[in-house]
């Protein structure tokens, strides 16, 4: 497992920056639980790892009158960090309340959206999801960010079908692609299908044209798989095209 946000303090106070780690199968020597993406990580002075949450509470637990200050797994002396662990769970809890309002906000701008009213871009939309989606709401961003994305995509092929100015088929492509891995395939592939195809239609007109163009190759795997999804008639007519080119 590799893990992005683990957060490296220094033996000079509260000071850390945040590195990559590799870690593999270990734990937290607190709670014994195994480290995953999803919690914080710290490595203090000593180069020990713990979950944020536990080696706080652990520097801020009393024994008689005096707290912790130690590691717990070589006794070093670490109470400097105490602070900067402090701010980090401060910083968590505001992260969370953020999330959870950019959350509620997409979730109304989606139902102004779907309903035709007026409604932020899509674009600021999806950026506030996916902040929530890297705040622990992922399981309610991840199908919100799919439906907008679909519908995003459904508006730029409209656009495209009707000549006026549009985004790519790629990124068109990438959209109903994530809408698919989302629990959105029903209604992504086919219109996935229709995006290859008219791709196909413009890459055989430059091919025949003789401009720049896909490889053959690149063609008939839109168009086989835009056959796959309801459009097998065209596409064969545009497959024996090619062959009537190449002969």
């Amino acid at each position: 497992m590799n893990v992005s946000n683990a957060y490296c303090f220094s033996g000079s106070g509260d000071s850390f920056n945040i590195k990559e780690k590799n870690i593999t199968d270990e734990s937290c020597n607190i709670c014994i639980d195994v480290f995953s993406a999803d919690l914080k990580i710290a490595e203090t002075p000593c180069k020990h790892l713990f979950h944020v949450a536990c080696l706080k509470e652990w520097l801020n637990t009393n024994i008689g009158s005096r707290k912790i200050e130690t590691c717990p797994t070589c006794r070093s002396h670490i109470g400097a960090i105490t602070s900067g662990l402090n701010k980090l769970e401060s910083e968590r809890k505001d992260n969370n309340s953020a999330a959870q309002n950019m959350l509620q906000r997409a979730k109304a701008d989606i139902e102004n959206m779907l309903q035709g009213r007026s409604h932020a871009s899509a674009k600021y939309i999806l950026e506030d999801l996916e902040f929530a989606s890297q705040h622990g709401l992922s399981a309610e961003s991840l199908p919100l960010g799919a439906k907008v994305k679909l519908e995003r995509a459904k508006t730029d092929i409209e656009n495209m079908l009707q000549g006026r100015s549009h985004a790519s088929a790629k990124y068109i492509l990438e959209d109903l692609e994530f809408a698919s891995q989302h629990g959105l395939s029903a209604e992504s592939l086919p219109l996935e299908a229709k995006v290859k195809l008219e791709r196909a239609k413009t890459d055989i007109q430059n091919m025949l044209q003789g401009r720049s163009h896909a490889s053959a190759k690149y063609i008939l795997e839109d168009l086989e798989f835009a056959s796959q999804y309801g459009y097998s008639g065209e596409a064969q007519i545009l497959v024996e095209t090619m062959n009537q080119k190449e002969a």
